[in-house]
């Protein structure tokens, strides 16, 4: 009896393991922004009026999309990348010409970005720092 039980935990963490997600299988699909703190809005022209319209980050296979409006121009489109070796995780945003590293944690049903104050420098944490309306955000 105590072989069988023992074989069916075995089988049970086996398939547990199985439900293991990569960063990048885990951010896929539609994000609706909640709050944002600091400024970054991807050089895009002014959202919606709409408060129940505060953005949306796609994610694709390696591409994303953010939209901050529903109009043309409210919106950019490029390709991205983690780096799941780092502490905190980092993710590489590549669109128009431009790189933005930043640094990221995903959970059940949050995703948190924090890019730094130069794009090309990620931040250290999820602190915010500085005066409301400058990034970090």
């Amino acid at each position: 009896m105590s072989r069988a039980m023992l074989l069916a935990g075995a089988v049970l963490c086996l398939a547990a393991g199985c439900e293991y997600k990569t960063a990048p299988e885990l951010l896929q699909g539609q994000w609706q922004r909640y709050e944002m703190r600091g400024r970054y809005e991807f050089g895009l022209l002014e959202g919606n009026k709409d408060e129940n319209f505060g953005g949306i980050l796609l994610f694709t296979g390696d591409e994303f999309t953010f939209l901050n409006g529903t109009n043309a121009g409210h919106g950019v489109k490029g390709t991205f990348s983690c780096d799941t070796t780092t502490k905190p995780q980092r993710i590489l945003f590549s669109f128009d010409g431009r790189t933005v590293v930043a640094i990221f944690s995903v959970g059940h049903e949050t995703l948190r970005v924090c890019v730094g104050k130069e794009d090309d420098v990620p931040p250290t944490d999820f602190v915010l720092r500085g005066t409301r309306g400058e990034r970090p955000t």
